[in-house]
């Protein structure tokens, strides 16, 4: 489906404006090293209004210095990344951090 908005005025998939999606949960505050770490995406348009459908891909960076790497000290920083589309505007996102790093969260 390529429309962008329903008869009912419903924000549809591609309406989405990175800059104003929302990460919530545990996972957006410091993860522990090792552990599972959850959150939630809420994408928003360009409006402020929440999108109702899904389509979007979700991708979790490692940052080190603002650049995205995948290894520090012969180590893969990130591990068993998944992101759940609910077919909602909203996605499950789980993650593992196994060093020091910022995270950034793509939206494409």
């Amino acid at each position: 489906m390529t429309q962008r908005r329903s008869k009912h005025g419903k924000v549809m998939r591609g309406d989405a404006a990175a800059s104003a999606c929302v990460a919530e949960g545990e996972g957006v505050k410091l993860p522990g090293v090792g552990e599972v770490s959850t959150l939630v995406v809420r994408t928003i348009d360009n409006k402020g209004r929440e999108c109702s459908e899904g389509g979007q891909a979700v991708v979790v960076q490692a940052l080190a210095g603002g650049v995205p790497v995948e290894f520090a000290a012969d180590k893969l920083i990130l591990t068993r990344i998944s992101a759940k589309d609910r077919d909602d505007g909203r996605y499950d996102v789980e993650y593992v951090v196994e060093g020091t790093c910022e995270l950034r969260l793509v939206l494409e």
